[in-house]
């Protein structure tokens, strides 16, 4: 399992979580979350997702969910002590709102 320890850092492993969502690598995406991971969407009202099965669920949904989806991380800082900041840009486009 990767987590902040692994060689690369957390610059490194947010970089290559973001590329495996852009991908659309579910596989590879869910490798970077641990058997007790919440992914928290609440404040956009999408609620909370608890455990690898249910975020897999969320981003099967959610990036799944349009024909195109691209996710391109525009900024990366590496705060230290694992914590990073990233700024990123979401396209998506679904065929029936064509």
């Amino acid at each position: 399992m990767l987590g902040p320890h692994t060689p690369g850092g957390a610059a490194e492993l947010t970089r290559r979580a973001f590329a495996a969502a852009d991908a659309g690598d579910y596989t590879e995406l869910m490798s970077f979350f641990g058997e007790r991971s919440v992914w928290d969407v609440s404040p956009w009202g999408l609620g909370t997702h608890t455990g690898p099965a249910a975020i897999r669920m969320f981003f099967g949904d959610w990036m799944g969910g349009f024909d195109e989806f691209s996710i391109e991380l525009e900024d990366l800082f590496d705060l230290g002590d694992g914590v990073v900041l990233a700024t990123a840009t979401q396209s998506a486009r679904s065929a029936r709102l064509q």
